[in-house]
């Protein structure tokens, strides 16, 4: 097969791999022969970048910092019931309809409505008057 590594190691290059002759995806056995271990790490990562961007009603990555797991999210959620998400990577218990931080006792929208300019601030102050809790 005539492959140009080079360019399907490539930020911006399109997936799945063909071959350069036929333009058939190119099997898992045939890219473990061309590519590197390194090089097939790099594939993966673009791979799933691409999955993800594709499917951003379905999966997303996890918003804590230095984080890079993805989890698996369904914004089209019928009703309003609340269901929880949490990352195998870091334990961030995020919303699977909304993909926010995770808001038991708020709906979405309610939750929404509380980020506002002063994210945490806002969720912080209505959670300690509902809950009876003291300012620090």
């Amino acid at each position: 097969m005539d492959i140009q590594k080079s360019h399907y190691l490539a930020p911006d290059a399109k997936l799945p791999i063909t071959c350069a002759q036929c333009q058939k995806p190119l099997s898992a056995l045939d890219m473990k022969r061309l590519f590197s271990i390194e090089e097939l790490e790099t594939i993966g990562s673009k791979s799933l970048h691409s999955f993800v961007e594709k499917n951003l009603n379905k999966f997303m990555y996890c918003t804590t910092p230095n984080c890079s797991e993805v989890i698996r999210i369904n914004k089209d959620l019928p009703g309003t019931k609340l269901e929880v998400s949490e990352c195998t990577g870091c334990g961030n218990r995020m919303c699977k309809r909304c993909g926010l931080y995770f808001h038991e006792g708020y709906t979405c929208k309610e939750f929404d409505k509380l980020k506002g300019d002063n994210y945490f601030g806002a969720f912080l102050k209505e959670w300690r008057k509902q809950g009876n809790v003291k300012k620090c």
